[in-house]
C-alpha cells in the first residue's frame, strides 16, 4: 500500500510513523521540506517531494496516481477539503483529511470525506484503520 500525505504538520509525522510497518512506501509532499528536514526519518519506504501542494501536477509528481490512499495534513481545514476531493473525485482513492476545527466535523464526514480530529490523534486507530483498508 502506497501513501500521500501531503503537509509536513506535526501530526503527518505522528501518522506517518504510525503506519509506516503497514505500508509499502509513505511519500510526503509539501511547499516546504525543514519541518520534514528536523524529523530525521532514515527510512527506505519513506520519502519527500517538494512543490507546491495545489498544484495537480505536482500531486502527479509526488505519485497521487500510484498512491492507495491520501492523507491532507495541512494546516488549513478548507485546503484539507479541497485536496482530499480532488483525490477522491479525480483517482477514486480513500482520502482522509486533517479537521482542525471540529465544529466541522460533522460536515466533512456527511459529505464522504474520513476525517481525522487533529486535537485527538490516535495512532492506534489510524493503524487499524489502515490494517482495515488492507
Amino acid at each position: 500500500m502506497n501513501i500521500l500525505i501531503i503537509g509536513t504538520e506535526v501530526v503527518s509525522k505522528i501518522i506517518g510513523e504510525a503506519i509506516l510497518n503497514e505500508v509499502d512506501s509513505i511519500t510526503y509532499v509539501d511547499d516546504s521540506n525543514i519541518a520534514y528536514k528536523n524529523w530525521n526519518f532514515s527510512n527506505p519506504k519513506v520519502k519527500f517531494f517538494r512543490g507546491d501542494i495545489n498544484r495537480m501536477d505536482i500531486l502527479l509528481e509526488a505519485g497521487l496516481d500510484n498512491a492507495d490512499l491520501v492523507i491532507a495534513s495541512t494546516s488549513n481545514d478548507a485546503t484539507n477539503a479541497f485536496l482530499a476531493q480532488k483525490a477522491k473525485i479525480n483517482f477514486e482513492l480513500i482520502s482522509y483529511m486533517i479537521l482542525q476545527d471540529p465544529a466541522l466535523l460533522d460536515i466533512y464526514k456527511s459529505l464522504g470525506f474520513y476525517v481525522i480530529d487533529f486535537h485527538k490523534v490516535d495512532p492506534q486507530k489510524i493503524n487499524q484503520e489502515i490494517q482495515k483498508i488492507k
